[in-house]
Formats: C-alpha cells, structure tokens, sequence
C-alpha cells in the first residue's frame, strides 16, 4: 500500500522528457539510437533535427526544452560544433546545451568515443565530464541503443531509491528548497514588502500562518525567511500531522542522523 506521502505525486510529470545533446551530423547515427532508446521506455525524446518549423530563435528552442526536460543524454565526438558568430555567438550549441545542463543540476548521461581526435574545446568539456562523473567510451560503430536503454532504467531505479529514504529525511536546508523553484529562472526578485512583514510577525507572534493560492509564493517566503536567519526548514508536502509534528521536532533538536518515525500522534 503506498504511504501518505505519495499523494504528493499526483499532478506531477507522468512522461519524462529526456534531452539529446550531441553536434547533430557528426553524431546522427548515435542520436537515432539514444532516441530509440528512450522512447522504447515511453519517454518523450527532444532531438533537435527532429523538431519543426518555429517563429523563435535556434537557441530559444533547445534551452527551452532543455529546461522543461527531466534528464539529459550527451553524446560527444569530435567536433565541438557551430558557433554562430556573425550573431555575436561564442559558443557552440554544444556547449550552450552543457553549460546549462550544468547550472540546471540536470541529470547527465554522458556517451563519449573512443579515440577521437577531438577539438580542444570538446575536450575541455569532455575533462570537466570526467572530473564530475562516469562516463561510458564506445566505439564510432557501436550501438549505444540498448546501453542507454540499461543506464536510463539504472538511474531511475536508484532515483526511486532515494526518493523512498528522502521521505523520512525531510529536514533540508532552505536554499534546497529555494534553488529546485528558481533552478530553471537566472535570477529572482525578493519582494522586500512581504519579507518585511513576515519578519514583523514572527517578532510579535510565536506562531505565524502563512496562506495564499497555489503558486502565490508560501514556500518561497518561508524558505527565504529560514535562509536568512538560519532558521531549519522543514518540507511537510504530503506528511500528515504526526509525521509533520515529529520531523519538525528533528529540526528543531538537531536530531536529522535518525530521524523519529513514530507510531502513533501521541508518540510524536
């Protein structure tokens, strides 16, 4: 029977959206493949050639769907790719992609060949891969179709797993909170108004409600709030108030090696 705290997932993403980030010629072989792999697991694959006619910018499509996609596929030869320079461009779509896949915290699988005698600056990109992470070498005739296939159901497995132990940790630091909701927007505006009366409410009151629609900024508020007086920030989506009661008296004692998981209201 699933917990109470997997209601939480209703209305979320049902279909995760998987980037192909690749140069597009060099590459078309490996990107048919990484393409059939994800949707043989009823994901929806973006690869660029494979999208129609827009009214927008190149860029605008690929960072767009960039940042609505749940996991990222880069494949890396040896061609660094076009860089648009006569538009005042520096970096290749490329790069463009890696760089925001990286200021996103976005999941990367990155696939990278053997023995290619690569341009300096994929090499660049491809050292700073290796020094985060592992990557998978294949050879210029191989097919990486089944090999993706493994390492996308690898990785949601092992993200399933932490989602369950993240249940009972729920004591995060609030600029987590702050960095998940703005990790797609380059900056925010802090509204300087309602931080002023936020903290002229918790001065005079020893408890403070703070309600609104949904999207209204609530968890925003709070979890400014915390950051900026070091305050613990506790996520109660989808606990019930036993649960919510016991894991805000963790953060309140410092208790977030073991966390309590109590049986009863009472026991909380």
């Amino acid at each position: 029977m699933p917990d109470r705290g997997d209601d939480a997932l209703a209305g979320q993403v049902e279909r995760l959206s998987i980037f192909v980030s690749s140069t597009i010629e060099e590459c078309a072989k490996q990107r048919r493949e990484a393409r059939a792999a994800i949707q043989s697991l009823g994901f929806d694959p973006f690869v660029f050639e494979r999208e129609g006619a827009r009214t927008y910018r190149p860029q605008a499509l690929y960072l767009g769907r960039l940042r609505r996609s749940q996991l990222a596929i880069g494949i890396y030869r040896a061609s660094y790719g076009w860089v648009d320079e006569a538009n005042g461009r520096t970096l290749s779509g490329l790069e463009d992609e890696y760089v925001e896949i990286r200021r996103l915290n976005l999941g990367l699988l990155a696939y990278i060949e053997k023995h290619a005698e690569r341009d300096p600056r994929l090499t660049a990109i491809v050292d700073d891969i290796l020094g985060q992470q592992t990557a998978y070498f294949f050879d210029a005739d191989e097919d990486l179709t089944s090999g993706i296939h493994a390492d996308i159901v690898t990785l949601l497995a092992q993200t399933f797993t932490l989602r369950r132990i993240a249940a009972d940790q729920r004591t995060i630091a609030p600029q987590a909170t702050l960095d998940a909701i703005f990790k797609t927007a380059p900056y925010y505006i802090r509204r300087a108004g309602l931080d002023a009366a936020l903290r002229g409410l918790v001065t005079h009151h020893r408890a403070v409600s703070v309600s609104g629609v949904a999207g209204a900024g609530k968890s925003v508020a709070l979890a400014q709030y915390a950051a900026d007086v070091g305050l613990p920030y506790v996520n109660g989506r989808g606990l019930d108030p036993r649960a919510l009661l016991a894991k805000a008296t963790d953060a309140l004692i410092g208790n977030t090696a073991n966390p309590s998981n109590p049986e009863t209201f009472e026991e909380a």
